[in-house]
């Protein structure tokens, strides 16, 4: 399903998870563009700022999500400004409605990236699907890109 993405966007095409207060790229595919955005198998981005981040905390409850906020405040505080509780649960709700996520440079400068959830089963490690590029090519392209997203991903929804 990467692959049929890959090739129907040029972009950087990402399956994430949540290792900590991060997440981790598990698995990438290049761009092929000449303007691209890229990332390694093993990057990590900030769990409350990249798309893949957003999209995972869908899926946690109200007091985990504090508890981890708290401790990435802290982390961050030399570096960003932090993040009110009530703010993230807010833009949770908001990405749990619309289904989908996106960071338009707050977890990587100039970049943008647009994430859904895979569809994985019981007792999987949830995991997203994500396409990276620049915020300009990701945010004009959006509707059409969400929907490749979702119609790769629609196969896993039949079995899962």
């Amino acid at each position: 399903l990467m692959q049929q993405v890959h090739a129907q966007t040029g972009h950087t095409v990402m399956i994430g998870a949540q290792q900590g207060l991060h997440v981790c790229y598990l698995h990438v595919l290049q761009a092929t563009r000449t303007e691209h955005f890229t990332a390694k198998i093993g990057s990590l981005r900030p769990l409350f700022r990249s798309a893949t981040g957003k999209m995972l905390l869908t899926l946690k409850p109200e007091r985990e999500i504090g508890l981890l906020l708290r401790r990435a405040n802290a982390m961050d505080a030399a570096t960003v400004p932090p993040l009110a509780l009530d703010d993230v649960l807010a833009a949770r709700e908001a990405t749990r409605r619309q289904g989908y996520a996106m960071s338009n440079g707050t977890s990587v400068p100039g970049a943008t990236a647009l994430a859904i959830l895979l569809p994985v089963p019981r007792g999987v490690k949830p995991m997203t699907l994500s396409i990276g590029g620049p915020i300009k090519d990701i945010v004009d392209d959006q509707p059409r890109l969400l929907a490749l997203l979702q119609e790769a991903v629609s196969p896993l929804r039949a079995v899962s």
